[in-house]
C-alpha cells in the first residue's frame, strides 16, 4: 500500500477518498447506515503489510464507531469500489459518542465520551 488515499467520513452519513500525489477526488459514497455520524472513530483495520505486498492487495480496511453503528468498511483501490459489512457495537458504547479513540495492535480503545439518554433540556428567557 502506497499510503496515498486520505478517506474522509463526514455528516450525514458520507465517505470520500482523495488521492495525495495528484490531489484529486478518486470516489464518494454513502455509508450503509441510518445514523448521521458526527464525533465518530474511524480507524485504519492494520494487516500484515508483508502478506499484503505478497499477495498484491490493494484494499483498504477500516472501522467506522457512532453510537450503536459499527461498520467495516473495504475499499479495492484496483477496482475503486466498496464494500461495508455490520458489526455489532458492545452495549455499554452504544449510547455514547464525542469519545477519544486510540487503536494499538489491533484492539481500539475508547476513552470518555457522551450519552445524552436522560438528559433534560432546560430553556431559561429572560
Amino acid at each position: 500500500i502506497n499510503n496515498n488515499l486520505l478517506f474522509i467520513t463526514y455528516p450525514k452519513n458520507d465517505i470520500s477518498v482523495f488521492d495525495l500525489n495528484t490531489f484529486q477526488f478518486i470516489q464518494h459514497h454513502n455509508l450503509p447506515i441510518c445514523n448521521n455520524i458526527f464525533y465518530h472513530c474511524f480507524v485504519l483495520k492494520s494487516e500484515n503489510e508483508q502478506e499484503q505486498e505478497k499477495n498484491k492487495k490493494r484494499n483498504y480496511k477500516m472501522m467506522l464507531f457512532c453510537k450503536d453503528t459499527g461498520l467495516s468498511v473495504e475499499y479495492n483501490e484496483d477496482k475503486n469500489t466498496f464494500q461495508f459489512h455490520k458489526l455489532t457495537v458492545c452495549d455499554h458504547i452504544a449510547s455514547f459518542n464525542y469519545y477519544a479513540y486510540l487503536c494499538i495492535n489491533g484492539i481500539i480503545l475508547f476513552f470518555g465520551g457522551y450519552c445524552c439518554i436522560n438528559e433534560q433540556l432546560i430553556i431559561s428567557t429572560s
